[in-house]
């Protein structure tokens, strides 16, 4: 099996979405000013007090996995390693928490497809989400299935 090459090119994926629709709270909506604004360590302690407050809440999780991960580019393989689980697992929580949150959903399917094994990745995840995505948004599903099945040609 090929190595795969930069795994955490994940990493590089902007985290999309909108404070829209949901809980709108000063932290969450601050930490996503400053996310939008390239600010990720403090985007990131903004979502890390959300979520003191209400552990509970999955825009703050799937923000803080965005903020993990785009903090993770700029960081050394080693810090890589230990940001790469806290990532997945916020993206866990928030579809844990809300079923039908697409976007965390899809930022899975982006970690699952390109970390290794060993760092919680796996087509398997991958394609297990992708199923949950078709549920959700039919064109969505299709795009994430593609992708899932052009990452796995390639290992």
């Amino acid at each position: 099996m090929r190595k795969r090459v930069a795994w955490a090119s994940i990493l590089l994926t902007a985290c999309g979405g909108s404070s829209e629709g949901g809980p709108a709270v000063g932290s969450l909506e601050a930490g996503i000013r400053d996310f939008e604004a390239g600010n990720f360590e403090q985007a990131r302690i903004f979502f890390e007090r959300v979520l003191e407050a209400r552990p509970e809440e999955p825009q703050a999780h799937y923000w803080l996995g965005c903020a993990l991960g785009r903090e993770a580019q700029h960081a050394n393989k080693l810090h890589q390693a230990v940001l790469a689980p806290r990532i997945r697992e916020h993206f866990e929580r928030a579809v844990e928490l809300d079923g039908d949150y697409l976007d965390a959903r899809k930022r899975l399917v982006d970690f699952y497809t390109q970390a290794p094994a060993f760092m919680g990745g796996g087509f398997d995840k991958a394609r297990a989400q992708v199923a949950e995505i078709e549920r959700i948004d039919a064109s969505e599903g299709r795009i994430a299935r593609d992708r899932v099945e052009a990452a796995a040609a390639k290992e």
